[in-house]
């Protein structure tokens, strides 16, 4: 029976190294998805730079208080006389983060207690801007908490009267929201992987047979359904499995080459995780090629075959989505369900730096068993009548 599934395997490994749809697939997810994720953070990192911040302040004379506070910050002002103010701007100056309007009267007002109105131009359009703006308010804003507490002392009123108690907050999350979103989103690649990287060999092993004419002369051969099965679900194995494994290390190996400063979860570097989750990923692409494998050899045509078949790769990313909106509604048997096992096992792995053996071997074992499933129910369909006649 060996033999049979050898040949069978071969067979159809030679055919799909002939198939130029099957390697651009594997080629694209597996380089074409990291290196388009790689021009994004080059896109990003190209408005990373160490320029100061800089701000033209109209009436700089009249609030040293500003200037200072906003020398203190690191921020760059201009002085420039009030009297040139414009009334109002569409866009700022070439190379200015924020334009800094001090009334006339504003020593006059606050010498008399009375609240002065800044104004502030800035451009809130991009992330940049947004951050280098935020910068020169935070300052302004520091100058105004330093001017009401002096107010106070002044006047005999020890500050700390104006804020009676202050809250102390204990996160006890294991990880935060925002961590916990971007890990479960680089885990959906590489639970994608096996299921993108198989569509194109699955869909041709049976439909292709069948369009060719070629499945009834197969089946006809002395080979057991078993062998046949086993042979063709090897051979979308085999491409679920090279494209797995390839993305795991073309990501873990890219992410240490993107902006730091955007890289709020990074992969674990102990080399035993890493070996663990990559054999996670072996019954993972077993499950992935068995349920693919499946919807082959139940359509009927090509095109159904293509249908069925990206509604199967859909499944990862709503499990996935599933998982970063819903788990803390997900009752305790979902940590069983494939891709949720999964994820909660490669998750601990990846960017928690341990090992959980019950999700580890639960994650394995949904995986083997909904293998031996699919497989049963594709070996089933292969010996029925029915195929024949549809062949």
């Amino acid at each position: 029976m060996l033999r049979h599934i050898r040949v069978v395997y071969l067979k159809e490994l030679r055919d799909a190294l002939r198939d130029k749809r099957a390697l651009y697939a594997l080629g694209y997810f597996v380089l074409g998805v990291p290196a388009f994720s790689a021009f994004i953070f080059f896109l990003i990192s190209l408005g990373d730079d160490d320029a100061a911040i800089r701000a033209q302040v109209y009436g700089a004379d009249l609030a040293p208080g500003i200037v200072a506070f906003m020398e203190r910050a690191g921020i760059t002002p201009e002085a420039m006389p009030l009297d040139q103010a414009p009334d109002n701007l569409m866009t700022l100056p070439d190379g200015i983060d924020a334009v800094v309007i001090v009334p006339a009267d504003f020593a006059e007002r606050l010498d008399k207690g009375q609240m002065a109105r800044v104004r502030v131009f800035a451009d809130r359009g991009g992330r940049k801007t947004i951050e280098r703006s935020g910068d020169v308010m935070t300052a302004l804003n520091a100058y105004a908490a330093h001017m009401a507490s002096a107010r106070l002392v002044t006047r005999g009123v020890p500050p700390v009267l104006t804020r009676p108690f202050w809250v102390d907050v204990a996160d006890v999350a294991e990880e935060s929201f925002l961590r916990r979103f971007l890990s479960d989103i680089m885990l959906l690649f590489f639970i994608f992987a096996p299921f993108a990287t198989g569509a194109s060999v699955a869909t041709d092993i049976f439909v292709g047979e069948r369009e060719r004419q070629s499945l009834q002369p197969l089946m006809a051969q002395p080979v057991s359904p078993l062998a046949l099965a086993l042979g063709k679900w090897g051979l979308v194995l085999t491409f679920g499995l090279t494209g797995a494994v390839l993305s795991f290390l073309v990501v873990s190996v890219g992410l240490y080459f993107a902006p730091g400063d955007f890289l709020v979860v990074e992969p674990t570097r102990r080399l035993d995780l890493l070996f663990l989750a990559l054999l996670q990923l072996v019954p993972l692409a077993m499950l992935a090629a068995s349920v693919q494998t499946l919807v082959s050899i139940s359509v009927k045509g090509f095109k159904e075959a293509q249908t069925y078949n990206g509604i199967v790769m859909m499944l990862p990313m709503i499990m996935a989505y599933v998982k970063v909106y819903a788990s803390d509604s997900l009752p305790a048997a979902a940590a069983f369900l494939p891709i949720l096992a999964d994820m909660e096992s490669l998750g601990r792995l990846l960017f928690a730096d341990r090992w959980v053996a019950g999700s580890y071997f639960t994650a394995v074992a949904v995986g083997l068993l909904g293998t031996a499933l699919a497989l049963a129910l594709t070996v089933r369909r292969l010996g029925s009548e029915k195929l024949l006649d549809a062949a």
